[in-house]
């Protein structure tokens, strides 16, 4: 919480906001939080405002501009502002998802890339938004995808995996399974759906035991990663992102149209429905 229980009506917000704002212009912009921490928290402000005098004046002069005279743009860059991401799950289960030696694996390709591109980037941003706002937490970024046992020289038959060149970032894998058994094997991603239920209920779970917690934001990737990602959305009551990648439709022309010539082979019916 970035209020502490010295605040406890709008009103009061609002004679603190003013109050914290004249006190901050005595300072230097590049005054560190540390120096003024215990006179603000005095006033009724916690941690999350900024790392420097500058920063929680912002802050402070955006929230009392929203309180006198509501704006989109301005709710928006302060919205912005505020932390509220620490920990993210990207789901993408098909292919053989690793590091090495898996490009050119079947189903294995430009998605990986651009996934492990990408939490790189988001493990950047997301600690210099972290430390910009003053705060010490260290944020966590989950891959969700699937375990084989069968790893065919891949690092896809280990539960969790640290992402080179990231500090808080891992590869959590989680195998497909029946009642009686875990599937062993590599499985194309048109024949994924009987298992996506299990995997997400099961995903659910160690995301659980590695986040001591549940995340802030799931990111689905492809037909079969966002069906995982809104189950999960649901169970956990968290927000969802889909990204859609190519699907098949532009790979397959008409395919939305003739889908059940190639029914049989590529479950056009269960990827569209998703």
């Amino acid at each position: 919480m970035m209020l502490n229980n010295r605040i406890h009506s709008i009103s009061r917000l609002q004679s603190a906001l003013a109050k914290a704002e004249e006190y901050l212009s005595k300072f230097p912009p590049t005054t560190p939080y540390s120096e003024f921490q215990f006179d603000l928290q005095g006033m009724g402000f916690e941690r999350g405002w900024g790392d420097t005098a500058q920063r929680v004046s912002e802050m402070v002069h955006l929230l009392l501009e929203i309180l006198q005279a509501p704006d989109p743009s301005t709710l928006e860059t302060f919205l912005g502002r505020i932390p509220m991401v620490f920990n993210v799950v990207i789901v993408s289960p098909h292919g053989y998802f690793g590091q090495a030696n898996v490009l050119g694996l079947p189903d294995t390709g430009g998605q990986v890339v651009y996934i492990l591109d990408q939490v790189r980037a988001l493990e950047n941003e997301m600690l210099l938004r972290i430390q910009n706002q003053g705060l010490g937490v260290i944020p966590k970024i989950l891959i969700v995808t699937r375990l084989i046992p069968d790893a065919k020289g891949t690092t896809c038959n280990q539960r969790l995996e640290r992402v080179s060149s990231t500090e808080h970032t891992h590869i959590l894998r989680v195998p497909f399974r029946t009642e009686n058994r875990i599937l062993r094997k590599w499985l194309s991603r048109f024949d994924v759906w009987p298992y996506l239920e299990t995997f997400a209920e099961d995903a659910s779970n160690e995301i659980a035991a590695v986040l001591q917690g549940v995340p802030d934001l799931i990111i689905g990737n492809y037909s079969d990663g966002n069906l995982v990602a809104t189950l999960l959305s649901y169970k956990l009551g968290i927000t969802q992102c889909n990204i859609a990648h190519a699907l098949e439709k532009t790979k397959h022309p008409d395919s939305d149209i003739y889908w059940k010539k190639h029914e049989d082979k590529y479950h056009f019916s269960s990827q569209f429905t998703a």
